[in-house]
């Protein structure tokens, strides 16, 4: 969600490490409370995987991996779908939204 909202484009080339870099031209939208927290658990995923390795072996952690990265590539909701979303439930959910 915070990638959507930075617009930071996590499949293309380069763009991991350049949010690890704390570089700021990842980001399509200058948001610089919502991309430190991108790099922070990046930082974390890092620290993670060692201890993946370590406990369940480099397969079972690139499966993992690659479960997440597919995950990645489906099509996240634009913030015009999150909106029109929080929409439909306010108007179906009673007391929901205003």
């Amino acid at each position: 969600m915070l990638a959507i909202l930075c617009q930071v484009k996590l499949l293309e080339p380069g763009v991991i490490r350049r949010v690890l870099q704390q570089d700021g031209s990842a980001c399509g939208a200058p948001n610089a409370k919502g991309f430190a927290k991108p790099h922070d658990l990046f930082l974390l995923h890092l620290a993670m995987r060692e201890r993946s390795l370590d406990s369940f072996g480099p397969a079972q952690t690139a499966a993992m991996e690659n479960d997440v990265v597919e995950r990645l590539r489906t099509p996240a909701p634009t913030l015009e779908r999150l909106a029109t979303r929080i929409s439909i439930d306010a108007a179906i959910v009673p007391g929901m939204g205003g």
